[in-house]
């Protein structure tokens, strides 16, 4: 709580793992008035990726693609989510990546922030 008291003035993003993207931690870090990208898995996310998929389906999240030196690279996101299902949950701002590689390897990455998404800043 310090940390904010002593730099008021400093832009800082927080990017932390799955195990912070958590109702008190963001609570917290916008109470702070930090951004974040905190990084979530759909194992230990299910209502939000349930939420993502189940909004998908109804054309709700928005996606872009390209394809780069033979490597395409295609994104998902969605502005305003619940984060959990509870009383007590927090909207947040979802990004899912793939990554298609020249190998032949899909990856895939996802994050929640407080950052508004559009096609211009996604990538």
């Amino acid at each position: 709580m310090d940390f904010r008291r002593e730099h008021p003035h400093l832009d800082v993003i927080v990017i932390d793992d799955g195990l912070s993207a958590n109702v008190p931690h963001i609570k917290i870090l916008r109470s702070l008035q930090l951004n974040f990208i905190l990084s979530v898995k759909p194992g230990d996310h299910t209502h939000l990726f349930e939420s993502i998929d189940n909004q998908a389906e109804h054309g709700e999240s928005q996606w872009f693609e390209e394809t780069v030196n033979n490597v395409t690279h295609r994104y998902q996101f969605i502005n305003k989510v619940p984060l959990t299902a509870g009383d007590d949950t927090i909207y947040i701002n979802f990004l899912r990546y793939w990554e298609n590689g020249k190998d032949g390897k899909v990856r895939e990455f996802s994050w929640v922030t407080d950052y508004n998404l559009s096609p211009g800043n996604v990538e």
